[in-house]
């Protein structure tokens, strides 16, 4: 079996988002608002940012996104805050300090190696923050990498497992689903999700998540160069 393209999820698949630091990032906007009618600290406004992202945590069990800029374009307006730069740059920095990102192991080889097979990638994530974001911060990590598409699920309102957003990969990659392969790390989101539009999954075993039964003639890998067995 080969497939024609081979599509990956992101976060614990080709990147391991580690280090969160949510206080981090406020600390850094400091410098930049221009207005703090009610005089709050950096503890403070990461505080009511977090009561205030929360209320959100319904809208993504029903696999419906809020991009990261507009819930925090929200929260300024309620306490007030005003900067100095764009929401823009404030997610960009939010992105940059919150979270620090590291490569999944061997990811890199993989892709390379794909490549040279002539099978094509791409990527499809659920993220709030922007695809704008996340295709900057997957060109600094993997600088060769050959994705012809980077699909974030804050670009289109919607989350794996919906089928919707399976189904835009699809048709932006022109191919039948039967010629994809997808990998990921979850079985509801990645392995249910990608199978039910017709896709082959492929589930990468990440060391930290915990799994139960898993369904029968399922590709799993504990490694990610190990994709390669199977082709």
């Amino acid at each position: 079996m080969q497939p024609k393209m081979v599509i990956f999820d992101v976060g614990r698949t080709l990147l391991e988002y580690s280090e969160f630091d949510s206080l981090k990032g406020v600390r850094a906007l400091m410098p930049y608002i221009s207005e703090n009618p009610h005089d709050l600290t950096a503890e403070e406004i990461d505080q009511r940012t977090s009561e205030i992202f929360a209320l959100f945590d319904e809208s993504r069990k029903q696999l419906f996104e809020v991009p990261e800029k507009t819930i925090l374009t929200l929260v300024y307006d309620v306490l007030g805050l005003k900067f100095s730069i764009s929401i823009d740059e404030i997610e960009r920095i939010i992105w940059t300090e919150d979270v620090v990102k590291v490569p999944i192991p061997h990811a890199s080889e993989l892709l390379d190696k794909l490549h040279e097979m002539g099978i094509r990638t791409a990527v499809i994530s659920n993220i709030d923050f922007s695809g704008d974001l996340l295709r900057n911060t997957l060109n600094e990590l993997f600088p060769h990498h050959h994705f012809e598409f980077v699909i974030a699920s804050s670009d289109y309102g919607v989350r794996k497992p919906n089928h919707y957003i399976f189904d835009a990969g699809i048709t932006r990659s022109k191919l039948s689903p039967a010629d994809i392969w997808y990998v990921g790390d979850k079985v509801k989101v990645d392995v249910e999700g990608s199978r039910a539009v017709g896709m082959t999954p492929v589930l990468y075993k990440f060391e930290r998540n915990t799994y139960g039964e898993l369904p029968e003639g399922l590709i799993v890998i504990d490694d990610m160069i190990d994709l390669l067995k199977y082709m």
